[in-house]
Formats: structure tokens, sequence, C-alpha cells
């Protein structure tokens, strides 16, 4: 007996799940959780359940993947909210969906109970939520998961289509290759991913949801452009090939790449009209929440922090490198490093030989260093203070500054973030160059 022709296997449906907090502006409702208790919280939202809530950051993203499923013909895009609010307070929040004409059906409601154990019920494939213990949660347990920055600006572009802006190492792939950098510095990681470029890098937090973004737009057919997708990385050449073969072998398909090689990523993520952008540094998440929503993905718990690696007197300092290598002396003993400085020439020098003693940053713990163009740039952690007195050897792993040189010129300055630095770089440089022109 002749067998018909296989079935047809069916469509995956893509499963986005948001908190209430990311769905909607619930700032101000938050606070008074926070300032006066659940009592006082439930008491303001039993008063304001007929007032429609304020599109959040993650709210017109939502909007749009919920339009795809017009273009699909099928409902194959569904948005759910997993809340730890309880039923009593959340009439507004239902009353919001259909105020907005949201087509949101799923919802799951707590009452204050952590959700991690319900995302793989509901079969999520991201979430979104503001709680970064509870998106901590949930990457432990293999879901795709970020905090989004609630005071994000909300997307310039329509919303016919979805611009999705993902960073690379720690978001779509695992923190490996990164490590090297921090550790080593730039040079190592180049050569390394050189030698590995056709070794394909281990999966990241977000790798399972760009591939089913990647299925969904194959599904989209001649309308796969209503979903754009790009890579944002700070790499740059040669660094760019092992990613590059990687994407290729999981069959995703990627819309725009830049390969930035460590300038600033917010102007990337602005002209590109991101609904919204994924990335695991701070600095980039901050200066990237200016001009699009964002939202960040942690780094697991058992990744040694910035500023902790080993808490030795005269620990490793200038630019990252390996305490084995910079600490010890062939006996194994630690050796005193008495020069510190902020000489460029020297600290560079250090790194490329190895030197031993090695002259550590004046100002703090170097934990990465940005070279963009004539100016270099430290981002470090800065030594506490015991009153005025700072306690060299002992950083602030808490406080992050940057310091920069400009054509290997030290301008004794320093600023609070990087996109501060670069600017305040470029403006010391035209101003040595007036002072030139003048002198």
């Amino acid at each position: 007996m002749k067998k018909g022709p296989a079935a047809k296997p069916e469509p995956q449906k893509l499963i986005i799940g948001i908190s209430s907090r990311a769905l909607f502006d619930l700032e101000m409702e938050n606070r008074i959780f926070e300032r006066q208790g659940v009592e006082a919280y439930l008491r303001y939202q039993a008063l304001h359940e007929e007032e429609v809530l304020k599109p959040g950051v993650a709210f017109h993203l939502a909007r749009t993947f919920l339009g795809l499923n017009k273009h699909l013909g099928k409902p194959l895009v569904e948005v759910c909210v997993l809340s730890r609010n309880t039923a009593n307070s959340s009439l507004r929040l239902f009353n919001s969906f259909d105020a907005h004409h949201l087509g949101i059906r799923r919802v799951a409601l707590t009452s204050g109970e952590s959700i991690s154990s319900y995302l793989k019920a509901f079969n999520v494939d991201l979430y979104l939520s503001a709680n970064a213990e509870t998106v901590s949660k949930a990457l432990k347990s293999g879901v795709a998961a970020a905090v989004v920055y609630p005071k994000s600006k909300a997307p310039g572009k329509g919303e016919d289509s979805i611009r999705i802006a993902l960073d690379g190492d720690g978001v779509l792939f695992n923190l490996d290759a990164e490590n090297i950098f921090r550790t080593h510095g730039l040079d190592a990681f180049d050569a390394h991913e050189r030698m590995h470029a056709d070794v394909a890098l281990p999966e990241g937090p977000l790798a399972s949801f760009l591939k089913k973004i990647s299925c969904l737009q194959r599904q989209l057919g001649d309308r796969s452009h209503l979903i754009k997708t790009a890579l944002i990385t700070s790499r740059g050449h040669p660094a760019h090939e092992r990613v590059i073969k990687t994407l290729r072998s999981w069959n995703v398909r990627i819309d725009a790449s830049f390969f930035l090689g460590g300038a600033p990523k917010a102007p990337i993520v602005q002209a590109f009209g991101a609904n919204i952008f994924f990335d695991n540094q701070t600095s980039h998440c901050e200066a990237a929440s200016t001009v699009a929503p964002t939202a960040q993905v942690l780094e697991p718990e058992k990744m040694p922090q910035k500023g902790n690696a080993m808490k030795m007197k005269r620990g490793p300092r200038a630019f990252g490198l390996s305490g084995l290598s910079r600490c010890a002396n062939k006996t194994g003993k630690a050796k005193m490093k008495p020069e510190t400085t902020t000489d460029l020439k020297k600290l560079k020098t250090a790194r490329a030989i190895f030197q031993e003693p090695a002259p550590d940053f004046a100002l703090g713990e170097i934990v990465t260093m940005h070279q963009i163009g004539p100016y270099d740039i430290a981002e470090f952690h800065p030594w506490k203070k015991k009153g005025a007195k700072a306690q060299v050897g002992t950083a602030d792993a808490g406080a992050t500054e940057f310091y920069g040189w400009v054509d290997g010129r030290d301008f004794s300055k320093t600023w609070k973030t990087l996109d501060e630095a670069i600017t305040g770089c470029i403006a010391s440089r035209r101003a040595a160059t007036k002072d030139m022109v003048g002198s």
C-alpha cells in the first residue's frame, strides 16, 4: 500500500513573555509599592483601575509582533503577560489590554511569587522584565531573557516592521571569547579568534531567540522584510570571520551587521531604528537607551565580575592581564609592583611584553581599553578611598570611570561614561590643535 505524502510539520509559534511593568509604564506605581508597601499599592490600583495605562518600553515591540499575524494568515506569534501582581489588582491591566486593542489572551498572576518556573510551562521564547532578579532566574533556567530599561526612548519608526538589534558576545554567543579580551587584552583576543575562525562560537542566552526569529522570517516568505535583524558588535576586523561563519552554521539570517571595533553603538542603534536593542554591558545599554528601547542580558553570577579578580594587595591591574602572569614570579610568590602611572606608553609596553614587575594604572583597576582612532580610553574601577586617601590596590567594583589619551598624550581627565570620554577626547584634541595653530 502506497504511503501518501508526508504531512508538513506544523509551524512553530513564537511566544514573547512580558512583565506588566515592561509592557506598560508602571514606574509611579512601582515607587508606591517600594516606598509605601503592598497595601498602598493595591489601594492605588483599585482607585485607578479605569485609567488606561500608558505604553511601556516593550509596548510597541509587543503590538508590532502581534500585528505580524495578519500577514502570516494564522496566529504564529503570541504575547503573554507574566506578572507578580495579584488577580485583585489586575483589572487595570486587563482594561488597558482592551483600550490599546492588544490581542493578549494568556496571563499569569502569581501574587508576588517568582514567575521563572512558569516560563517554560508557557513555552516562552523570550521574556522581558524590569526586574533583574526575575530575569536572572529565567536565564539560569535556560530561557532567553533580558532586563528592560524603563526610561528607554520609544522607537522613532512606525509599526509596519520589527527591527531587532543584538550584540554578539554575551548575547548571541557565550562569554568565552569576551573573557579572553577582558583577561588578556585586544591583541590576544584577535589572535585567538583568528586561530578559531572555523570553530563555531558557543551559543549565548539569546541564540535560540534569533533562531526562532529567523524561522519566522522564512515563514513570511516575500514579506520577510517585516522583520529586520541587526548584529551590532564591538568586534572588528579580524575578529569578524568567526562570527560570520558561526551564524552561517546556525542557518540564521542577519539583515545588517556592524563590526564597530570598539566605537560607540548608540549611533548605529539609532540609525537602524531599533524597536529593541539587546546588549550585556551596562555602558552600552545606558547609551543606547537614550535613542531606542533597550534591554540588558545579564551575565551569569558564576562569571568573575569586574574588579573581583585575585584579591592581592597589588593584584593584576593594567589592561586586565592574567593574575598568574602578572603577579607571580618563577617561584610562585607574589611580587610587589611599586610604580603607578598614567603614562600610556609604559602601560602598553607592560601589556605587550608581560613586563614584571609592571606599572599599575595610577587611578584604579583597568577592566577594558577602548581604542578609537587617535583616542585611547581606559574603562576602570577607581581605587576605594579612606577619607581623602586612595587605597591603591583595592578597587571599587561598584563604580566605573573613564580616562583618555589623545594621540598618546595624557590630558589628565576622567569621565563618567564612554560617550562623555569620547566627546571629551575630541574636544581636547581640537583645543590642542587650536593652541598649536595659535602659538
